[in-house]
């Protein structure tokens, strides 16, 4: 084991960093090959009644307009007046929550009605989840960091998240935005409270409860502190791998997670191997050190894609990719190609962006990945999933 805080290393992480610039990464490639997808309105198929649109509408014009003439107060009643009323309204409760986390996190600098507004949220709205999860989320945030008045106390902060995420159970919003965060705060909570293992069994209890988590950038982010935390350089490069393998196929999402495999490769093996990580990403015939590094596990596989279900494809392939199976995860990624076809471009993008994952889990580089991409930008050159799925069908399925 390499002590990182006395040894001077070489400019290994200039040398990494040189590496990763050096590839045509999939946010460029995308970016040119698709358009995102409108966001739908809130009374979309299945949405509420015209009584409820009419007052969601009158509400949503009210509150930006109260918010551009710093009315915040006015604003945020305005949106909890609609709350009150239409606790039941589906997507609008949620656009409502959406509109008041806006003027919270932009606009409402005063820290003691920030948490007012928290604390309104967390103890009077648990019958509108998303407003009372956006409350929640405040109340840990600030108990965990120490902010808007309250003492910094990292237990009660664990706490806060457990009491929040044991009331809502299934209610809870299934998105990051206002709902999956709580996991995440969770994860950061007990890192401080107790330590990296006792962080590391609730992230792997979250992602049993919402394996969609293994796809979200924080979410792995909390995963990697937690694994520091252990100050066990074994455990921190396996869970540095499995980010490497989770992370979405963006520049930035991409050269986080190589900088956590380049760090932690030096904690546990010593700078020669982040250098050799570094030269694996540009020379396919040079082996990559995370060849034999095993992935942390974070739970029985059949019950993670239990926990995903039959609907989620994104979840699924990422429950595959953090699972080693990924071949499974080709072939989910493979279909939803297909099936995105003259869909909106969004279901493209996302399929193209799974693909890519598979390519990146099974060469721990990107070097295929963004043949890939290239060859669906501009029908250049070969397209390398046949031999992609040739090599995976011959595996050993783990």
């Amino acid at each position: 084991m390499w002590d990182t805080d006395t040894f001077r290393l070489p400019d290994w992480r200039l040398i990494v960093r040189a590496s990763w610039r050096r590839q045509r990464l999939a946010r460029l490639l995308l970016s040119k090959l698709l358009l995102l997808s409108a966001a739908m309105g809130c009374w979309a198929a299945q949405g509420p009644g015209q009584e409820v649109q009419k007052a969601y509408k009158a509400a949503r014009e009210r509150v930006p307009q109260l918010q551009k003439a710093g009315q915040f107060g006015d604003a945020i009643g305005v949106a909890e007046g609609f709350l009150r009323q239409h606790l039941d309204s589906g997507t609008c409760c949620r656009g409502m929550a959406v509109l008041v986390e806006g003027i919270l996190s932009r606009d409402l600098t005063d820290l003691q009605k920030r948490h007012e507004v928290y604390d309104r949220a967390f103890t009077q709205f648990d019958s509108a989840p998303e407003y009372y999860a956006l409350g929640a989320a405040g109340l840990v945030r600030e108990c965990l960091w120490g902010t808007g008045g309250q003492a910094r106390d990292p237990a009660k902060a664990a706490q806060l998240a457990d009491e929040a995420i044991d009331k809502l159970g299934d209610r809870l919003p299934r998105d990051y935005y206002l709902g999956f965060n709580l996991y995440l705060l969770k994860v950061h909570a007990l890192r401080y409270a107790k330590d990296g293992q006792a962080a590391l069994a609730a992230a792997s209890d979250c992602v049993l409860l919402a394996p969609a988590m293994l796809g979200n950038k924080d979410f792995l982010k909390a995963l990697y502190e937690a694994a520091r935390f252990t100050k066990d350089p074994h455990t921190q490069l396996s869970v540095a791998k499995l980010c490497y393998v989770l992370s979405d196929f963006t520049e930035a999402e991409v050269n986080q997670a190589t900088e956590w495999v380049s760090a932690a490769l030096v904690a546990a093996q010593g700078p020669g191997a982040a250098l050799q990580f570094a030269k694996s990403q540009d020379d396919p015939e040079t082996a990559s050190p995370l060849k034999e590094v095993p992935l942390l596990e974070l739970g029985d596989p059949d019950k993670l894609l239990e926990a995903a279900g039959a609907g989620d494809r994104d979840a699924r392939i990422s429950v595959f990719l953090g699972t080693g199976q990924t071949a499974k995860a080709l072939t989910e990624a493979t279909e939803q190609m297909r099936q995105s076809a003259g869909a909106a471009p969004q279901y493209l993008a996302d399929a193209l962006r799974n693909l890519a994952r598979c390519f990146k889990a099974h060469d721990l580089n990107l070097i295929r990945a963004n043949q890939f991409l290239e060859f669906h930008r501009t029908g250049a050159g070969a397209n390398p999933l046949p031999a992609l799925e040739g090599e995976l069908a011959n595996a050993t399925t783990p």
